[in-house]
């Protein structure tokens, strides 16, 4: 299929070094899930090379016949079997503009079902507190970064947060409990007893000295007003 295709594209593109245009076309991937930006730079370069880039990223003019079949032969034989299925219809089959803007649907758009595939890919990283550098690299060397989105990352990095801070909260519970017998129900410097009965520990004067403080100027300015004869 290849050597046909590279026939069809030397006698259309004569002006074109051989070796050069062969080694480009072989330098192409095959399109899977997780390879678009590979793949999409080395295509793209096929298409420059032929003076064809601009007509295909913009989608206009229209490509004449003999470019539309060759450029249409190359793009099939470079999608992978389950790739083809999902960018490939009855109606683009024979279009290179179209199959192309098919293709960039399918792996840049902003679409609901896109973003979706990208988010689920992206959840896959695990988020490790201790090791942020690693989690850092996972997401720099994706072989789908090209395709997360700012929005989606804040997103997926809120989830990392609340997650924590849910840890982080049943840690100090925990370490909270520890600290104080069944029997006591005194606070300690920094740390509100859980078993408090007399206080929550939002309003925890060992935790919050400036609460105590407030507390006691606004009692102490009550009790010097004057008694009304």
């Amino acid at each position: 299929m290849e050597d046909v295709t590279f026939t069809l594209i030397l006698v259309a593109m004569d002006a074109v070094n051989p070796t050069i245009l062969k080694t480009t076309i072989e330098a192409i991937p095959v399109l899977t899930e997780e390879n678009f930006l590979a793949w999409k730079t080395q295509i793209t370069a096929l298409f420059k090379l032929g003076g064809l880039k601009d007509k295909i990223i913009d989608g206009e003019p229209a490509l004449d016949d003999v470019d539309n079949t060759i450029l249409c032969a190359i793009i099939l034989a470079k999608l992978l079997t389950t790739t083809h299925k999902n960018v490939v219809t009855s109606t683009n089959e024979e279009n290179a503009q179209l199959l192309w803007k098919s293709i960039l649907k399918r792996f840049i758009s902003n679409e609901p079902l896109n973003r979706a595939r990208v988010y689920n890919s992206f959840a896959s990283f695990i988020f490790e507190p201790s090791n942020i550098e690693k989690f850092i690299t996972e997401i720099t060397h994706s072989k789908d970064g090209e395709d997360i989105k700012p929005d989606v990352l804040i997103d997926h990095l809120e989830i990392h947060l609340n997650k924590l801070r849910v840890s982080e909260g049943s840690k100090s519970a925990s370490i909270e409990s520890a600290m104080f017998t069944s029997d006591d129900t005194l606070c300690s410097p920094g740390y509100h007893n859980p078993r408090s009965k007399t206080h929550i520990k939002d309003n925890c004067w060992k935790i919050y000295p400036e609460k105590k403080e407030a507390y006691l100027k606004k009692t102490q300015g009550s009790n010097m007003k004057p008694k009304k004869e």
